[in-house]
């Protein structure tokens, strides 16, 4: 009964109780003076206490008005008391079963942090929401209560429970339990479950979060994700990878789309999933790029990443073997020293020695008021001209301040973990998603490389701050990149934890691909209401280039053709890697 509508019910219910009461003793005193009987005031409290009863109300002689309000009124508390009460619990029970009959909602199953947040933007954008979750007595349920989500107690990776969610008729399933085995098992259950499901409606779209990425990889080579026929679509996502591209970026590090020329220098501190997530984007970023550089014949100076953490010595061994395939041209030193110590940041250390100049710092603790002891005593050991990138829970507490500025907090960048990337668009956007992003990133890193500025192209800014316009024109293309490669014979492959393996292609298959991507975006640009005009006029829409691709000039189509040439980097940037299709 903590629903602020139950609270405001509960304070009108008083304050009718009060008044009818008052009204009754009132009117019963009246009635009785008239009639000339004398009764005592217990008399004329046990009366009212049976009008709510109706066993007092019927009085002969006359009535006077505040009598004849007070009995009829009486009756209706009690009554609307009774019916909140079985509203409130059956109320689920009504919205459960009046959803068989409904299609299109969407199930989240497990109401963590992430669960509980998916659910907010879920409900702000119109959807229909049933909440799987085994904690009866976890706070984000009342939240979905206020929200009017319908509430399921139990483990999502019980069949029992996904038909009683209504699976079959359902549009998405999210798995986002804090358990990477219950969010695959989750959806192996799911998937047995709809196959008997109406061939009229479209594939349950089913996005589970999966913290390991040698499990993501694995996983995602299933034939579950190969099945076109299947009216199953499943896609793993990890939010802490989405995080850590964000982190890259909140550093000015995007990537190295090529021409690096000068070494790098970074430091992470903390190495729970976000710090190895942190790590990871970073040593696969830094491989991309020399993987470009080697391949344009331009030098690749080193990489040195310090790592401190509580039980960094511990972890060096597996870290070194889990990254080993990363390694070439980069240096990794490990400082086991804890955040609390008031020599966290001591001059002897590597990690803040006088003499190393220091690129980027991330702080990635979990913890808000760690991360924030954390940066602060960073902030004063290196000063405000160094980017400081913290990882905090949501935008809001410290993080507010620190994007407030000033003071000590002044050269701090917060990320919200829950704000990244913002959570709706990362689970049921999943591969698309990514990749449409690695799109924009590799495209802005270009165009900030190149001299662009936000002030002369609107598009030259972080994810987060482009426009949706733009944003669903990097969504189209990423869309249509399969079926794009798959007509000239290549495939899309996830390898979020191999080495890279940029392809190289062939002149066929890559005038193919130069030539299906400029026939998308002629249609797209028409659709748009773009005409074809001898000088560009964005207010007209006007476009020289809006002809067929036999009448666009040599430079255009070898502008396609170098988009087409870096098609393997940006892919590896969002793990996945281009490959010809073996034949059977």
């Amino acid at each position: 009964m903590n629903h602020p509508r139950f609270r405001i019910y509960g304070i009108a219910l008083g304050m009718a109780l009060i008044a009818v009461f008052g009204a009754s003793l009132h009117g019963f005193a009246e009635h009785f003076r008239l009639v000339g009987k004398e009764k005592t005031t217990l008399d004329l409290f046990y009366l009212t206490g049976q009008l709510f009863a109706m066993n007092s109300g019927g009085v002969d002689g006359p009535v006077p008005w505040t009598l004849e309000f007070a009995r009829f009124l009486a009756p209706l508390i009690p009554a609307s008391a009774v019916v909140v009460a079985l509203w409130t619990v059956f109320s689920d029970g009504v919205r459960l079963w009046l959803l068989r009959f409904r299609r299109g909602h969407t199930i989240v199953c497990g109401l963590g942090r992430k669960g509980g947040r998916l659910v907010e933007e879920l409900c702000r954008s119109g959807d229909r929401v049933v909440v799987i979750e085994p904690d009866e007595h976890n706070p984000g349920l009342a939240r979905c209560r206020e929200l009017k989500v319908i509430i399921l107690s139990g483990r999502a990776d019980d069949q029992f429970n996904l038909r009683r969610a209504c699976v079959h008729a359902a549009r998405r399933l999210i798995a986002t339990a804090g358990d990477d085995s219950i969010n695959i098992e989750t959806a192996v259950r799911a998937h047995a479950l709809v196959q008997s499901r109406d061939r009229n409606l479209e594939a349950l779209h089913c996005v589970a979060h999966v913290t390991d990425p040698t499990l993501q990889q694995l996983l995602k080579s299933h034939h579950l994700f190969g099945d076109r026929t299947d009216p199953f679509d499943l896609e793993l996502v990890n939010v802490y990878e989405a995080g850590a591209r964000v982190m890259l970026e909140r550093a000015g590090i995007l990537g190295f789309p090529g021409g690096i020329s000068n070494p790098i220098r970074v430091c992470v501190v903390g190495l729970g999933h976000f710090g190895e997530a942190v790590l990871r984007r970073l040593l696969r970023d830094w491989s991309i790029g020399s993987a470009t550089s080697k391949a344009a014949g331009e030098p690749n100076p080193g990489l040195e990443v310090i790592i401190v953490d509580r039980e960094a010595g511990a972890k060096e061994v597996s870290v070194r073997q889990r990254f080993r395939d990363f390694l070439a041209g980069v240096t990794l030193h490990f400082v086991t020293r804890d955040v609390r110590a008031p020599d966290f940041a001591a001059t002897e250390l590597a990690v803040s020695r006088p003499d190393q100049k220091i690129d980027a710092l991330f702080v990635c603790f979990d913890d808000d008021s760690l991360a924030t002891i954390a940066a602060l005593r960073i902030r004063e050991r290196f000063g405000a001209g160094i980017p400081i990138v913290v990882r905090m829970t949501e935008e809001t507490g410290f993080a507010s301040l620190m994007e407030s500025g000033g003071g000590p907090l002044s050269g701090l960048r917060p990320i919200g973990f829950l704000d990244i990337a913002c959570m709706r668009d990362l689970f049921l956007g999943g591969d698309t998603e990514i990749i449409a992003r690695a799109f924009h990133e590799t495209y802005l890193a270009e165009r900030l490389a190149a001299g662009d500025s936000p002030e002369k192209n609107s598009a030259a800014v972080p994810w987060a701050q482009l426009a949706e316009a733009d944003r669903v024109s990097s969504r189209e293309r990423a869309k249509a990149l399969r079926d794009q490669l798959d007509r000239v014979g290549l495939a899309l492959i996830p390898c979020p934890d191999r080495p890279i393996a940029l392809h190289v292609f062939t002149p066929e298959p890559l005038e193919a691909l130069a030539q299906v991507e400029h026939e998308r975006w002629l249609a797209n640009k028409r659709t748009e209401g773009w005409k074809y005009g001898p000088e560009r006029d964005n207010t007209k829409k006007l476009n020289p280039f809006l002809v067929a691709w036999e009448a666009l000039p040599e430079s255009e189509k070898e502008f396609n053709r170098v988009t087409v040439r870096r098609l393997p980097a940006i892919l590896a940037r969002a793990d996945f890697e281009i490959r010809k299709v073996l034949a059977e």
